[in-house]
């Protein structure tokens, strides 16, 4: 039998997710690249990271966000923090405090509010 919990930090996550579901509001659209069991675990809408080859573009990244009117952006480690996605979206994060509030980690996984433009 395969055991993903030796493998990745699902715990970590899944306790993100509970924290989520408690802490957000009902109707709160999150981006992750692990939509399905977030939703399961958190209850709220899930939407992709954005499709495709993800430059470190900070404004393809808004769009993305601004696009699918999501809430908030998890920066997720279940693959690990060396992936090419999980730099891209780590770097534009930390690039534009502007775009995204810190709100929640649990383990290597982190929770940002999407903040709305003026």
């Amino acid at each position: 039998m395969f055991d993903y919990y030796r493998f990745a930090p699902w715990k970590e996550y899944n306790r993100l997710a509970l924290w989520t579901k408690q802490h957000t509001p009902r109707e709160a659209i999150i981006m992750t690249r692990w939509v399905y069991p977030f939703h399961l675990w958190s209850q709220r809408k899930g939407v992709w990271y954005p499709k495709g080859n993800v430059r470190r573009d900070a404004e393809e990244i808004w769009q993305s966000v601004a696009n699918t009117k999501a809430d908030y952006l998890l920066l997720d480690a279940i693959v690990g923090e060396r992936t090419a996605t999980y730099e891209i979206i780590r770097d534009v994060i930390q690039n534009h405090p502007d775009l995204f509030a810190f709100s929640h980690q649990e383990g290597p996984h982190r929770l940002y509010r999407v903040v709305p433009r003026r």
